[in-house]
């Protein structure tokens, strides 16, 4: 009976360590072109699959991205070009397999809520054609808002290739009713 608490209450103190090392570890105003050549505060490598442009690992998304879809917002998504709007704040390794992104997504100057989709690339500048990818999907932000967003790949590739950075590849947002 009072093993689900402890397991709750590891599980939501581990998530929150993680954004604050992440906070902690990257400015909040990085871009996709300096986030690339940014490691983990000396973290070692990180090992995934090659997958030569294509998406090589699972979609990550929070719970909260099935409301995204369902609010009955536009389809049409645009591309986010502004680099303040979406950026990396950290990348790191977890137990030598997993990448891990905390993507920054900020709607603070928005007029509308609208619901972002982040392409996530791991890479090794030594080896740009075994990159991971991974997307966030549907992350809903209202206007006014920043949100952070935790996105993750598995690495099962040569370990001289392992990622060492990460940047954002492409987003798109939605604009959501709201």
């Amino acid at each position: 009976m009072h093993q689900q608490p402890r397991v709750a209450a590891f599980g939501a103190l581990a998530a929150s360590a993680l954004l604050a090392l992440s906070a902690c570890s990257g400015g909040g105003s990085d871009d996709a072109s300096s986030a690339a050549g940014k490691s983990a505060a000396g973290k070692e490598t990180k090992k995934g699959t090659s997958s030569s442009g294509s998406p090589g690992s699972k979609s990550t998304s929070s719970p909260s991205a099935a409301a995204g879809r369902s609010t009955g917002g536009s389809d049409t998504a645009q591309a986010v070009t502004s680099k303040v709007e979406v950026s990396i704040k950290s990348c790191q390794l977890r137990d030598a397999s997993k990448l891990f992104a905390v993507v920054q997504l900020d709607n603070a100057n928005g007029a509308a809520d609208y619901a972002y989709t982040v392409k996530v690339r791991f890479l090794n500048s030594a080896h740009p054609d075994q990159a991971v990818y991974t997307t966030l999907t549907h992350q809903p932000v209202q206007a006014g808002a920043m949100k952070s967003a935790l996105a993750s790949a598995a690495w099962k590739g040569d370990s001289a290739a392992m990622p060492k950075t990460c940047e954002v590849a492409k987003a798109t947002k939605v604009k959501t009713a709201g």
